[in-house]
């Protein structure tokens, strides 16, 4: 466990990412097609972010979970950011949520499986939070890259890690339920409109919409122990934070 006080850049995140991540051991399966789909979502506010603008948050209840989904319109390409959620490896130096490992374990038939411990500040009380994930990465019929993460059986798959972790992290505890996404769905301009808007404004895409990428992060935890504001806080900052290290990393890519 660490200070949450330490000076690193990393606190002012690391609080509401531990919010959002003390959970209900609950095992579900994850519905990715509820998930991604546009029904049912009920907008929960709006946060006007320094990295990404205007962020609107709405909630959903999936496969019995409260899920998360943050959405924004970034100048950063569809596939820089795939790239940066997909780097496991290096995701200790592009994320701010306080990760002490991050690592692949492999890499076979369209999937990864991965593993990653989050130190957890000491004055929440509660342990370190470790999980391993299996990860998909594909391509959405309007285009749109989907990398989604979801629980799997890996003490079965990876039986020598149980015993790794147990050693190296004997505190730390496994949220479950634990999935979700990010989509990454390029806007191009509209070639009337390819540097400008029709008054001499922002660019728009061919639907009329503000040219970009639209960026959509959802996550799904069970919260239902966590007091109300407590939940309210996890939402309006963990997601948008989550966000905006993707964007910053992305940009850096590109250039």
């Amino acid at each position: 466990m660490r200070d949450a006080r330490a000076g690193d850049g990393r606190a002012d995140y690391a609080p509401f990412v531990v919010l959002a991540l003390l959970l209900l051991p609950a095992a579900q399966a994850a519905d990715f097609d509820s998930l991604l789909s546009a029904d049912g979502w009920e907008v929960a506010g709006s946060v006007d972010h320094e990295v990404l603008g205007a962020v609107t948050l709405a909630v959903k209840d999936v496969s019995g979970v409260r899920c998360l989904r943050g959405t924004a319109r970034v100048d950063a390409s569809a596939r820089d950011m795939l790239g940066v959620v997909d780097d496991i490896d290096g995701a200790r130096s592009w994320s701010t949520a306080g990760l002490s490992e991050s690592r692949v374990l492999e890499r076979r038939d369209g999937h990864v499986d991965y593993v990653q411990v989050l130190d957890v500040p000491d004055w929440t009380m509660a342990a370190d939070r470790f999980w391993v994930l299996r990860s998909r990465t594909t391509t959405a019929p309007d285009g749109a890259l989907v990398f989604r993460w979801d629980r799997f059986d890996w003490r079965a798959a990876w039986p020598e890690l149980a015993a790794e972790l147990a050693a190296r992290h004997p505190r730390a505890v496994e949220p479950d339920p634990n999935f979700g996404a990010w989509v990454f769905r390029e806007r191009p301009v509209a070639p009337a409109a390819s540097s400008a808007g029709p008054a001499g404004g922002q660019a728009v895409d061919a639907a009329g919409g503000d040219a970009g990428t639209e960026l959509a992060y959802y996550l799904c935890t069970e919260s239902g122990s966590l007091p109300a504001w407590l939940q309210k806080a996890a939402a309006t900052r963990t997601v948008p934070a989550a966000m905006a290290d993707v964007v910053r990393a992305a940009r850096r890519r590109a250039h």
